[in-house]
């Protein structure tokens, strides 16, 4: 028995439901993929996002992919099948959902992804055939489309052909996608590099008058000093004056006392020579032998 393990194909990436289909675009860009599955927040599958989403249910509604995630595009309930289930079953599947890619899960996380492609290079050419009508068959609505429906089955040669054109079909679509997003990145990037220089014009500005004002509160500062300075060496000066004032006083009052004490010592002297003279006097009466003058 085939398992889907055996023809799935594992390089296989998740992108998270917030993820911008702008972004899932750049992914599928560069891994060379046409899908992607989308992980809801506990990290379980909750649907496939397609090249082809983005571009008829997004770029062509008028969205910006920028703007859109991955989990407002995934609709319905997402199909897997497990790795251990058996081709036909997930051929089955395929045809019954009508899906062309289906997710292949072991032990509840993303092993693989079945493809048209993976199943062209392990199904025989009638199997392919078979598988690629039921997938693409419409319900016939007419006698017309009955008897187009009961025409000869395609070839492999057919399928591959179509998987072609499809690719094309793909590759022009994801060209426009691509172009649109480019003009929306660009767009974005002329906003972002006008918002920086208006923030680095008021930044400027601020800094400007962060600057004015440093410089005005400095001389406020250095005026303010330069008052109390003044003021301090005033008070000094007048404090200095008055010491000054009192030791003058101080000096007048020993001047005035040492003047009277001067004067008193001058006095004394006069006496004492007056009554020096007068005793010479008497010395030389005594002398003479005359009497004492009155």
């Amino acid at each position: 028995m085939t398992t889907a393990e055996q023809i799935m194909h594992t390089d296989v990436r998740w992108i998270p439901a917030t993820e911008s289909l702008d972004r899932a675009a750049q992914i599928m860009r560069e891994t060379d993929i046409g899908a992607l599955p989308v992980s809801d927040a506990d990290g379980r599958m909750c649907g496939i996002v397609t090249d082809r989403d983005i571009v008829v249910k997004c770029v062509a509604m008028g969205h910006d992919p920028a703007k859109v995630t991955a989990g407002q595009l995934c609709e319905g309930t997402p199909r897997w099948a497990g790795a251990d289930e058996d081709v036909g079953s997930v051929l089955a599947a395929m045809e019954s959902h009508r899906v062309r890619r289906m997710p292949v899960v072991k032990d509840k996380k993303l092993v693989g992804m079945i493809t048209e492609a993976d199943i062209a290079r392990h199904l025989s050419e009638h199997e392919i055939a078979d598988f690629v009508e039921r997938i693409c068959a419409e319900q016939p609505a007419s006698p017309e489309a009955a008897a187009a429906a009961a025409a000869p089955r395609p070839t492999a040669s057919d399928y591959l052909a179509e998987l072609a054109r499809r690719a094309r079909v793909a590759v022009e679509a994801l060209e426009a996608a691509r172009t649109e997003t480019r003009d929306a990145l660009a767009s974005r990037v002329e906003r972002a590099r006008t918002d920086a220089e208006r923030m680095a014009d008021g930044l400027h500005s601020g800094v400007i008058a962060a600057e004015q004002e440093a410089v005005e509160r400095w001389s406020k500062i250095q005026a303010d000093w330069k008052d109390h300075v003044l003021s301090m060496r005033t008070h000094a000066r007048d404090r200095r004056a008055a010491r000054n004032a009192e030791e003058l006083a101080r000096r007048a009052e020993y001047a005035e006392r040492y003047s009277a004490l001067a004067t008193a010592l001058a006095a004394a002297a006069i006496q004492e020579a007056q009554y020096a003279a007068l005793e010479a006097a008497l010395a030389r009466a005594d002398a003479r032998g005359d009497a004492w003058p009155e």
